[in-house]
């Protein structure tokens, strides 16, 4: 289902829906649907739990005592802040650089080990 909702306007009679062929209004029917028209015009295929919920949605109010909505926080994800390569390699790179570190020591000072 989207996000967006438009609000249902009324059910509408098998015989009122325009546009479907029969074999769809059929098989919608078998699986529970039923049509309503929406604001929009367009014809929305509901089952009884989804025509609830929407019109739950539209009753509930987020009103204060002046009358007027209030905004509605929509949760937001956390940007990560390092990527997820180093966070998931950090072995691998520790050991690789203190071997390429360990390789430039013996390059500029070779004297160490002959």
């Amino acid at each position: 289902m989207s996000s967006r909702k438009t609000k249902i306007v009324k059910e509408l009679k098998i015989g009122d829906v325009e546009g479907v062929s029969q074999s769809k209004i059929e098989g919608y029917l078998s699986m529970g649907y039923k049509p309503y028209l929406n604001e929009k015009g367009k014809i929305k295929w509901l089952t009884e739990a989804q025509y609830s919920l929407r019109k739950l949605a539209e009753e509930r109010t987020d009103k204060t005592l002046w009358g007027f909505k209030l905004p509605r926080r929509r949760k937001s994800r956390r940007r990560q802040l390092k990527s997820n390569f180093f966070l998931d390699n950090w072995l691998i790179i520790l050991i690789v650089s203190l071997i390429l570190l360990a390789l430039l020591i013996l390059y500029k000072y070779p004297h160490i080990i002959f």
